[in-house]
């Protein structure tokens, strides 16, 4: 009979650590499942959002430059001075338009690409009066 209680203490034992590693497993699954799923938003999060924001704020930030640099090369002295600044201003313009293209390749929703759109336009409507002022500068005037 000690023999038969024994068993059935032994099979309850076994059978209740079963249980609590059972337990502990799904429970680990599920906060596994969890920490993924939350790494997934992060990156989504930082992927789309951020980096619109980001290249907006950098195209803005290139674009002030841009229009402090040309307000430099009207006040330059001499022409090595204009050119130097001149060089400047296309680099800007380049990393302007660098960002637009990241801007229209991320965002989302039609209000946000005819804004870029809009943006776009009014940068390059803005190229023809930075040309005849370079053309003015470079004759000296």
């Amino acid at each position: 009979m000690d023999s038969l209680l024994n068993t059935i203490k032994t099979q309850k034992l076994t059978l209740s650590f079963m249980l609590i590693i059972l337990l502990f497993a799904s429970s680990g699954t599920y906060t596994i499942k969890g920490l993924f799923t939350l790494g997934h938003l992060t990156k989504t999060i930082y992927n789309h959002p951020l980096v619109v924001s980001n290249a907006s704020l950098h195209a803005a930030l290139n674009l002030t430059k841009m229009h402090r640099s040309m307000k430099d090369a009207v006040l330059a002295d001499d022409a090595a001075e204009i050119e130097a600044v001149l060089e400047d201003i296309d680099g800007d313009e380049r990393k302007v338009y660098r960002h637009l293209d990241t801007i229209r390749k991320e965002i989302l929703g039609e209000d946000g690409q005819a804004l870029e759109k809009q943006t776009r336009q009014l940068f390059s409507d803005w190229a023809p009066i930075r040309k005849e002022v370079v053309r003015l500068l470079r004759a000296g005037n």
